[in-house]
């Protein structure tokens, strides 16, 4: 059922409240209800934008340039997947692997083969197929990303919650804090729009607040709280992590190329785990982007090999484009999107003057790109070039700032809104803040939820593994149940 801020003073709480309407929620929410389970969200917002809420997801951030953080994530029903384009693949079995050659790179509590039951019902809820991946040397693969319609889950969902008694959500329930006694949550703080606040008392309680909501919220928590409710705090907020975004280059094809289809006419390659290892860089995807549809047949190779020629000289690709008005593609451009080297540095933080209108520290988040963060951009792209070229299929030209491996200028994309990292999954408390089930290191009825769970980000978008964690701990939450 979906209610509003004064339902709360009912006291009729089902027994797992879900912080937070994003993706994470919803599934997280849906999954219980199948199984019998009753839970209720309660979400910031209402079911549609509004400036003053939003409002509050202000903040600042230090480092490398990167997207106003009151736009960046959304905050009401649905969350930021209101705003989400689509793009899906599965995390590859190496991202979940402890890198010994990488620094500071922790690997998961699980494996992949520990989500992959969840595949098929993560499907379902997307609306894609299989996916699957062709490996062209031993150091490149071409993969094939999903294209989700893409699902707007506040309209998917929004019939279950209208009608079903088990899958709630409350509306204008801002929560501002948690708080912690004899290793438990016992009270939240609830706000709403008028600053009017009341305690909800729950059972069990899910985080699923975003890639920089999770870490603010606990953080505050933890000190307002009698009781930290993060007992070992010494990663929370910390190892936060994106996938940055880069215009790179750009390729004059000699041959078509690419063998799985996108709606968007883009073609990917990614390196090999042999690559990531011999090379000592990290995960991250080559995206061609081809404009107009593949050529096919026999006329337009006849056509590919003309171009070929055409363009191998400026002045007479100049001279076809003035004869024929409307110009000739010598190239198409290449973007780089990679995985992020986790590191202490970036985090997100409490600033310590500015609140937002309830009181709660605005968040500061400190993103920098590394030396290694450059170099796997550098090396993915030589990687394609040298396939390309090997192949007579195209020649790449890699841009300046590329090639030397230094601060990128932003073009295009600077990331991909993708907020990992900050309450990272982990064997230990000494190295994140939840375990393998996503349970709180220390609190017998917390967990987080989300792509801020995430230790590594490998170079897949985060909203395919976020539906399959959602999965995965609705499963365990109902067993517990």
């Amino acid at each position: 059922m979906i209610y509003d801020f004064d339902f709360l003073r009912s006291g009729a709480i089902p027994p797992i409240v879900i912080i937070g309407s994003g993706p994470a929620g919803i599934v997280l929410a849906k999954t219980l209800a199948e199984s019998g389970v009753s839970s209720l969200i309660l979400e910031a917002g209402g079911l549609e934008w509004t400036d003053d809420i939003q409002d509050s997801a202000r903040g600042k951030v230090v480092g490398d340039e990167y997207f106003d953080l009151g736009l960046s994530h959304l905050k009401y029903f649905g969350g930021s997947g209101n705003h989400w384009t689509g793009f899906c693949n599965l995390l590859d079995s190496i991202d979940f692997t402890k890198r010994h050659d990488i620094q500071g790179h922790p690997g998961w509590p699980i494996e992949k083969t520990d989500l992959d039951p969840f595949r098929t019902d993560a499907n379902a809820i997307l609306e894609l197929q299989d996916l699957s991946s062709l490996e062209l040397t031993p150091h490149l693969k071409e993969i094939e990303f999903g294209k989700s319609p893409p699902v707007v889950f506040s309209e998917k969902y929004f019939e279950l919650f209208e009608t079903s008694s088990d899958a709630n959500v409350c509306l204008h329930s801002n929560v501002i804090a948690l708080h912690a006694e004899n290793g438990r949550v016992r009270r939240l703080t609830v706000a709403n729009l008028h600053g009017d606040t009341l305690t909800v008392e729950p059972q069990t309680v899910v985080l699923c607040m975003g890639g920089i909501d999770n870490s603010r919220l606990l953080l505050w928590s933890n000190e307002v709280s009698t009781e930290p409710v993060v007992p070992d705090a010494s990663t929370l907020g910390k190892y936060w992590h994106e996938h940055p975004h880069n215009v790179a280059g750009d390729v004059t094809l000699f041959e078509p190329i690419g063998t799985f289809s996108f709606p968007w006419n883009y073609v990917f390659y990614s390196p090999t785990e042999k690559a990531m290892r011999e090379f000592g860089i990290l995960n991250a995807t080559v995206r061609v982007h081809l404009g107009a549809d593949l050529p096919e047949t026999s006329e337009s190779r006849l056509m590919a090999i003309a171009r070929r020629v055409v363009c191998a000289n400026s002045l007479l690709a100049d001279g076809v484009e003035r004869v024929r008005g409307d110009g000739i593609a010598c190239s198409t451009p290449i973007e780089l999107v990679w995985e992020q080297e986790p590191r202490v540095e970036n985090r997100v933080a409490l600033s310590p003057t500015e609140k937002d209108a309830a009181g709660v520290p605005r968040p500061v988040l400190y993103w920098e790109k590394s030396p290694l963060d450059y170099h796997t951009a550098k090396v993915a792209l030589e990687l394609f070039g040298r396939y390309m070229a090997e192949n007579g299929l195209g020649s790449v030209r890699a841009f300046d700032h590329i090639i030397s491996a230094t601060r990128h200028p932003v073009s295009g994309w600077m990331a991909g809104n993708h907020h990992m990292g900050g309450t990272r999954m982990a064997g230990r408390p000494s190295e994140g803040v939840v375990d393998a089930d996503l349970k709180i290191f220390g609190m017998a009825n917390a967990y987080v939820l989300g792509s801020s769970v995430f230790p590594t980000g490998g170079h897949a978008n985060p909203t395919y593994t976020i539906v399959q964690l959602a999965l995965r701990l609705g499963t365990h939450l109902a067993s517990q149940a």
